[in-house]
C-alpha cells in the first residue's frame, strides 16, 4: 500500500531536507513556518472547528476533545476528530497533532483505528460526513470511496 502526500507535505519535507543538508535547523524551521503559515491558518481554523463541532455533538468540552484524561468515553469522539480534521485541513500528521495536542505517532493511531472502525461499521462514515457538514464542508472523494 503507497502512501500519497498532499504537494504541502512535499514541500514540507523538500524544505526539512534542505535545512537537514545545510546543516541548519534553525534555518529549516524558520523557512517551513513561512512558507505554511497562511495554509496552517486556514487548515488550523478547519480542525479547531471539526474539534468544536464533535465536542458539541458528544456533549464534550474543547478541553476534554484535546486533554490528557485517558477517559474511554473520550475515545471515539477524539478519533472521529481526528480522522475528519486531518481529512478536510490537509495538515501534516505532525501539524495535526500540534492542534490536538497529540504526538504525530498518536494522530496515526488515531487515524489508522477509525479507518479499521470505519471499515466495519459504515454509521462512522456517515457521522463524519455530518460532522464535515456541519461545519459547512464536504469531506474529499478518497474519503466518500472508502464507504
Amino acid at each position: 500500500m503507497g502512501v500519497t502526500l498532499s504537494a504541502a507535505q512535499i514541500r514540507e519535507a523538500q524544505i526539512y531536507d534542505q535545512g537537514f543538508q545545510a546543516g541548519k535547523a534553525a534555518g529549516w524551521r524558520a523557512a517551513l513556518r513561512e512558507t505554511t503559515s497562511t495554509r496552517h491558518t486556514e487548515a488550523g481554523a478547519i480542525a479547531d472547528n471539526v474539534v468544536r463541532e464533535v465536542a458539541r455533538r458528544y456533549s464534550l468540552t474543547e478541553a476534554e476533545m484535546i486533554g490528557h484524561v485517558g477517559r474511554s468515553a473520550l475515545a471515539h469522539p477524539r478519533f472521529l476528530a481526528c480522522w475528519v480534521a486531518a481529512r478536510l485541513s490537509g495538515l501534516s500528521k505532525i501539524a495535526l497533532g500540534e492542534r490536538l495536542k497529540r504526538d504525530a505517532t498518536t494522530v496515526a493511531y488515531q487515524l489508522r483505528i477509525f479507518e479499521t472502525r470505519a471499515a466495519l461499521d459504515a454509521s462512522l462514515m456517515v457521522e463524519a460526513r455530518a460532522v464535515a457538514l456541519a461545519i459547512g464542508r464536504e469531506l474529499p472523494d478518497e474519503a466518500r470511496a472508502a464507504q
